[in-house]
C-alpha cells in the first residue's frame, strides 16, 4: 500500500480502521474519488454500512464529503486543519 505521506500504518492503527476502510484508502490513492455506491460494490455490503463506514472516516478527518445526494463522493483529505486533523 502507497499512501500519501501523512497516511502511514500508524496513523491507520491510531484511527481504528477497519479492513473495508484501509482498502477504501487504497481505492482513493488510485482513483482519486470513491462514492457510496462503489464501496458497496467494491465490498458486498449494504448501503447504511458503506455510509456508516465512509462518515466515520470524513469524522476522523481521512476523507472530504464532496457534492450532495446523488453526486457525493470521497475524497482523500490533504491538507491539515488548525487542530492538527487532516
Amino acid at each position: 500500500m502507497t499512501f500519501r505521506k501523512y497516511i502511514t500504518k500508524e496513523f491507520l492503527r491510531e484511527k481504528e480502521l477497519n479492513e473495508r476502510q484501509i482498502e477504501a484508502l487504497n481505492y482513493l490513492e488510485e482513483n482519486e474519488e470513491i462514492k457510496r455506491k462503489d464501496y458497496c460494490d467494491i465490498f458486498g455490503i449494504g448501503k447504511s454500512v458503506a455510509y456508516e463506514e465512509l462518515d466515520e472516516m470524513v469524522e476522523k478527518g481521512i476523507i472530504e464529503r464532496k457534492g450532495k445526494g446523488r453526486g457525493t463522493h470521497y475524497i482523500l483529505r490533504t491538507k491539515r486543519t488548525k487542530n492538527g486533523r487532516f
